[in-house]
């Protein structure tokens, strides 16, 4: 490869400090020195703990109050998906139930359509029109 097409990635600087703490400097390609890498001053070989870190806390304990509270809370809120769910079933039902009344309703409405429509085919072909033959024999 030629010098012109080698890539830059020897032009990047990062420096370690005696605190392990990292920093990536990014310059013009033209004027980045090598890496660094330094070591820590003090013989310790373990890593200190990250400085933005806190250590963890401790969880506080609830109270007994509290923990009763909390307890009747939940209990309030399993009753309440209890009934919920009751309640759900029930409409699910009366929904049914209302298609099954509705599909009834259609039923009969075309019972009593195809028996007026035969109605009135029977009335028109005993009905004698004014222009018949038995207006003649009159």
């Amino acid at each position: 490869m030629s010098p012109s097409k080698k890539p830059h990635f020897h032009n990047l600087s990062a420096s370690v400090s005696s605190s392990l703490s990292f920093c990536l400097t990014f310059q013009p390609l033209s004027t980045v020195p090598d890496v660094v890498i330094t070591r820590p001053l003090s013989n310790d070989r373990s890593p200190p703990p990250p400085s933005h870190c806190t250590p963890p806390r401790p969880k506080p304990r609830l109270s007994a109050a509290t923990s009763k509270k909390l307890v009747e809370f939940i209990d309030f809120l399993e009753k309440v998906d209890r009934d919920m769910t009751a309640e759900i079933q029930h409409v699910k039902e009366s929904i049914k139930e209302a298609h099954e009344y509705v599909g009834e309703w259609q039923d009969e409405r075309r019972a009593r359509r195809a028996e007026l429509l035969r109605k009135k085919e029977r009335e028109k072909r005993e009905t004698k029109e004014p222009d018949s033959d038995f207006w003649l024999g009159i």
